[in-house]
């Protein structure tokens, strides 16, 4: 009989506790790019890494803001968003423009390292492109990091003429 109290009160708790919070789906992409700059640091990294969960291809040019933000895990984010493989070739011209600006001019060198290595597995011609142009007008140190993305093994192999994987002689 002493246990029935107890048990009332754990399921009288039970009933009154909050439900954990419910992940932004694709539809609150909207909503959530909306408020962004307004919120805190903490809540933005949290927001972008919901959009890195959520964002589909429809929502590339609209993440483009997480490009400006003051804070270096939100840029870092960001382009783990844009080099996402199931997005496959749509935007790319986007994603590389806004990558290159990042592997140009952002101040942390963490960021720029992380974009260079993002243009080295995009699929297409213009991450090519932007890279080689970047090998050549980059500081040395960027410079270098640029050409190793420009090694890679791109995924696109065999549709570009002058693309080819170098084969070691036998």
């Amino acid at each position: 009989m002493r246990a029935l109290p107890a048990l009332v009160l754990f399921a009288a708790v039970a009933w009154v506790e909050p439900a954990p919070a419910q992940e932004p789906g694709v539809e609150d992409v909207t909503g959530v790019l909306e408020t962004f700059a307004q919120a805190s640091t903490s809540i933005r990294r949290a927001r972008a890494l919901s959009l890195l969960a959520v964002a589909g291809p429809d929502h590339i040019r609209a993440c483009a803001l997480l490009a400006r933000d003051a804070d270096i895990q939100v840029r870092q984010t960001l382009i783990k968003l844009y080099r996402r493989p199931d997005f496959g070739s749509q935007e790319a011209v986007w994603r590389t423009s806004i990558l290159t600006n990042l592997a140009e001019g952002d101040p942390a060198r963490v960021v720029r390292d992380e974009a260079l290595a993002a243009l080295g597995v995009l699929d297409g011609v213009q991450s090519a492109a932007a890279l080689a142009r970047l090998t050549r007008e980059l500081p040395a140190p960027d410079r270098a990091r640029a050409a190793r993305g420009l090694a890679a093994p791109f995924p696109c192999y065999g549709r570009l003429p002058w693309a080819r994987p170098v084969v070691p002689a036998e």
